[in-house]
């Protein structure tokens, strides 16, 4: 059975890096055809809740701050609550998750720029948006990543908790 362990990456035929599956979770949040996909919460670095979240939709905006690209992503999902560790309320669970898949989204982001790699394919979108702007940050076809290139929007509901799994326990 085959198994998928980690990505590769190329700019212009030539590999830029590999990197492991494990270390990539944020991919998903940007890629179009997934449709059900689980997330573990975390509070104090432990497990709380695990939702499945049903067709993420992901929207990019390019814009210029302090003369450099930046980019925003705006991710709107909706879940289902499968299991619940912790007391918490709805809205306690959704700030969570959310957080999570800012995380996710922002440690690919950090993995890239630490590597020199664009994994979220920055440089396409400025010149899919913004051509005159890739033209002038661009070098060798690619963009530089810097720490205020990327901010993250994430609003998720939870649109179902299965029987009495959220409304009763710590309230809503």
């Amino acid at each position: 059975m085959l198994a998928i362990s980690g990505v590769c990456f190329l700019h212009d035929y030539r590999l830029q890096g590999c990197e492991r599956r494990s270390d990539l979770q944020g991919l998903r949040w940007i890629e179009r055809d997934i449709r059900r996909t689980p997330i573990y919460v975390k509070q104090k670095g432990k497990t709380v809740a695990s939702l499945i979240v049903h067709d993420p939709k992901t929207k990019w905006s390019v814009g210029v701050k302090d003369g450099e690209p930046a980019f925003t992503i705006n991710v709107e999902a909706q879940g289902s609550l499968l299991e619940l560790r912790e007391p918490l309320s709805r809205k306690q669970l959704t700030k969570l998750a959310e957080q999570t898949v800012k995380q996710e989204i922002h440690r690919l982001y950090e993995l890239g720029k630490e590597r020199q790699i664009d994994i979220l394919n920055l440089a396409e979108q400025l010149y899919r948006e913004r051509p005159n702007l890739w033209k002038k940050h661009q070098t060798d076809g690619l963009i530089p990543l810097n720490n205020n290139t990327l901010s993250v929007n994430v609003k998720l509901v939870i649109s179902a908790s299965g029987k009495e799994k959220l409304n009763f326990r710590a309230g809503d």
